[in-house]
C-alpha cells in the first residue's frame, strides 16, 4: 500500500500497528483498505 513503510503483526492478538507516510496515505485510506478486504478496523 503506498505510504506504509512497517507493519507490525503479531499471530492471535488483535492489534496491528502500522508506520506510514502522512504524505501519501491517512489512517481513514488505511482503514478503509482493511475494511475493503474483509477486516473489521478501527484507530485505537
Amino acid at each position: 500500500m503506498a505510504g506504509v513503510s512497517d507493519v507490525e503483526v503479531e499471530a492471535g492478538k488483535a492489534d496491528v500497528k502500522v508506520a506510514f507516510d502522512p504524505a501519501k496515505t491517512s489512517v481513514e485510506q488505511l482503514l478503509a483498505g482493511m475494511k475493503a478486504a474483509g477486516q473489521s478496523a478501527k484507530p485505537k
